[in-house]
Parts: structure tokens; sequence; C-alpha cells
């Protein structure tokens, strides 16, 4: 069957949206048949019900500024500590060669890995 160029072009447009909708179905339905606990892998319904109670009740605003809070102080720390270390790096053959392995070692670990070194009472 061979589309015409009307046709190719709606198909072009709508492609990435459909593909969307199928991959979130099947994660819906993933969840569903399986059993997985939310804890693990929520479904997206159970997603967007959150959302909508936390947009409803007014939580989200709260929730969202804690979280970019904790993004930009993390991110502070980070380029200080990053810069300071670069510039002793720079000034100091042996704090180069010192920390220099460190830095190889911990550049490929994946950072969602340091996710359970986070304290929730914090």
């Amino acid at each position: 069957m061979k589309l015409s160029a009307r046709g190719r072009r709606i198909l072009e447009l709508t492609l990435p949206a459909l593909t969307v909708v199928a991959f979130v179905a099947g994660w819906e339905a993933f969840v569903d048949l399986r059993g997985i606990a939310p804890i693990y892998l929520p479904a997206p319904s159970s997603i967007a019900e959150y959302l909508l109670r936390m947009i409803a009740d007014g939580s989200m605003g709260f929730h969202l500024g804690v979280t970019l809070l904790r993004i930009f102080a993390g991110f502070a720390v980070a380029a200080v500590a990053g810069v300071l270390v670069g510039v002793v790096m720079g000034m100091s053959r042996i704090a180069a060669r010192v920390a220099d392995p460190w830095i190889a070692a911990l550049y490929p670990l994946p950072k969602i890995s340091l996710i359970p070194l986070h304290r929730r009472d914090l």
C-alpha cells in the first residue's frame, strides 16, 4: 500500500505522539499484568493521579521548590568544590598527582548510584 504525500506527512507528524502513547500504554499494561509494586515501578495512571492530587491540594509548589533548592544547592557546592580542587591541582603538581587517580576512578561512576546515600531525615 503506497501512501500519498499528504498521508506520509500526516504519518510523520503523528508518529512521535503515537510512539509515546504506545510506550505509556505498554508500561501501564506491563505493571498491571506483572503486579509490580508501585515502590519499584509505579504505573503511569498512578503517577498522573498523584500529580493531579498534588496540584489540587497545593502541595506541588512546595515539593517543586524543595526539589529545585536541592538541585541548585548541590550544583553550587559541586561547582565551588570542583573549581577549588581544579585550581589547587593546577597550582601544585603533588596535589594533581594525589587527586587525579580519585577523579579518574569516580568519573565513570553513574551518578544515580549515589542516590542510596541520600538520607530521608535531612
